[in-house]
């Protein structure tokens, strides 16, 4: 008799470890799954929230198209400092010369930061300023200051790529 119960015993043991097992399985499809979710939600949201490029120029009217031209950005500073996370952060300081005889009311910049073999990293869109009743008159100059977080490591650290994508000219 005694044998009979050790092998109960061992039995349960087995069966408490195969319902652990099968626990601890279900909770990683779970974890995996949620990640999954969150991979493809954010990675639409942000999809939407930084359109491509060449559809955003193509929105523009031909003038505002043959008016790129006129805007210059000029690129002063790449610095590069730890924020409170301790993630590298990098700033790009410069200014942005509307060269034309037409005012802007609104200007979007894009950044593309590059690896070694001329690949891009990382690339960010970013509104200048939204519409106002003055905008940016023609030949004005105005200082920009741009703040990146999460710049992968394989970027070349030289200052990345700063082209005028969208603007909208003042009505005149």
């Amino acid at each position: 008799m005694p044998e009979n119960n050790l092998s109960n015993g061992s039995r349960q043991h087995t069966q408490q470890q195969s319902g652990l097992l099968i626990f601890l399985v279900l909770c990683c499809a779970a974890v995996i799954a949620l990640g999954v979710a969150a991979w493809f939600y954010f990675g639409a949201s942000r999809r939407q929230a930084y359109p491509d490029p060449a559809a955003v120029i193509a929105v523009m009217t031909p003038v505002e198209r043959d008016y790129l031209k006129n805007i210059q950005v000029r690129l002063s500073l790449v610095q590069q400092n730890e924020n409170y996370a301790h993630e590298r952060q990098v700033i790009l300081k410069g200014e942005i010369v509307n060269l034309g005889t037409i005012g802007i009311a609104e200007l979007q910049l894009r950044v593309q930061f590059f690896d070694g073999s001329s690949q891009v990293v990382r690339r960010e869109t970013a509104a200048m300023w939204l519409a106002t009743e003055q905008g940016m008159a023609a030949g004005e100059k105005r200082s920009f200051s741009l703040s990146f977080e999460n710049i992968p490591a394989s970027w070349n650290q030289r200052p990345p790529a700063i082209d005028v994508i969208h603007l909208q000219l003042l009505a005149q």
